[in-house]
């Protein structure tokens, strides 16, 4: 995995979350999603700041070798430090993601119970 893409973690979480999203079909949650992917995809641009910084021309070499930062063809750019607060804030980005899906899951039960 590590050969095509250089964060697959990052691939996989926004996959998931956007794919999450989609389900409900509530715009809640597709407004979480985005704002996911967009803190995911800057802790990976920070994240490569600090490895180029610690392991220097090696992952830079790296850099060069495996093209992708993410999502194949679809998401590369250059490099930032990554920091605490945004790992953080990606990690509560999440699950507010999932607190909405859940919550229109839940609006949705309500809805059937009253219907029947």
């Amino acid at each position: 995995m590590y050969a095509r893409v250089r964060h697959p973690h990052y691939s996989s979480t926004i996959l998931l979350v956007l794919g999450a999203a989609l389900l409900p079909q509530s715009l809640p949650a597709l407004l979480f999603a985005i704002l996911n992917v967009v803190i995911l995809y800057r802790a990976a641009k920070e994240e490569e700041e600090h490895l180029l910084e610690t392991h220097g021309a090696a992952y830079e070499e790296y850099m060069k070798k495996v093209r992708w930062r993410s999502i194949p063809w679809v998401i590369w750019q250059k490099p930032q430090q990554p920091t605490r607060a945004w790992v953080l804030t990606a990690l509560g980005a999440g699950l507010a993601a999932c607190a909405a899906q859940g919550i229109s899951y839940l609006f949705e039960v309500v809805e059937l119970l009253e219907a029947s």
